[in-house]
C-alpha cells in the first residue's frame, strides 16, 4: 500500500512528460521556468488523493482509530489540491475546476499541515494507521 505514491508519482511524471511534447512552444518555456514547482506538483498530486483515500470514513481510517490524523489528512488534501490540479489541468489543456493558490501560499498550508500531522501521527491513534499518516506527512514536507 505504501508504494501506490511512488508509482503515482511516476505514472503522474511519464503523463506530464508526454503531455510535454506536445506542448505549444510557449507552454514548454513556461514549464522549464520552473522546473522545482512541476517536481512539487508532481508529489503533491498523487498524495493529495492518497491523503484523500486514507482519511474518508469507508476507504480510511477515520472511525478506525485514527480520528485526529484522518481530519488533519483532509486538511492537508485540501492544502495540496489548489497546488497542482488546476496547473496541471492548465497544462494538459482540460478546464480546470477551481483556482490555483500561489506557490507560497500552498507551501504554507502544506508545512502546517505536514508538522501537525507528525506531531498528531506520534501522539494520538492506533499505531498501525498513524505510521501511514506520519510517512504521507514526511512526503508532504519534501
Amino acid at each position: 500500500m505504501q508504494h501506490v505514491l511512488l508509482v503515482g508519482i511516476l505514472l503522474f511524471s511519464a503523463v506530464l512528460a508526454g503531455a510535454y511534447y506536445r506542448q505549444t512552444s510557449e507552454k514548454q518555456e513556461a514549464a522549464k521556468k520552473k522546473p522545482f514547482s512541476w517536481a512539487a506538483r508532481a508529489i503533491a498530486l498523487p498524495l493529495t488523493f492518497k491523503f484523500m483515500f486514507n482519511s474518508l470514513p469507508y476507504t480510511g481510517y477515520m472511525f478506525s482509530g485514527c480520528w485526529y490524523s484522518s481530519w488533519n489528512g483532509v486538511g492537508a488534501a485540501m492544502s495540496c489540491a489548489p497546488m497542482c490540479i488546476p496547473q496541471s489541468m492548465e497544462f494538459l489543456g482540460l478546464s480546470a475546476p477551481m483556482e490555483g493558490a500561489g506557490l507560497r501560499v500552498s507551501a504554507i498550508g502544506m508545512l502546517s499541515t505536514a508538522v501537525s500531522g507528525i506531531s498528531l501521527a506520534f501522539l494520538f491513534g492506533d499505531t498501525g494507521c498513524s505510521m501511514i499518516f506520519l510517512h504521507m506527512c514526511c512526503w508532504e514536507l519534501v
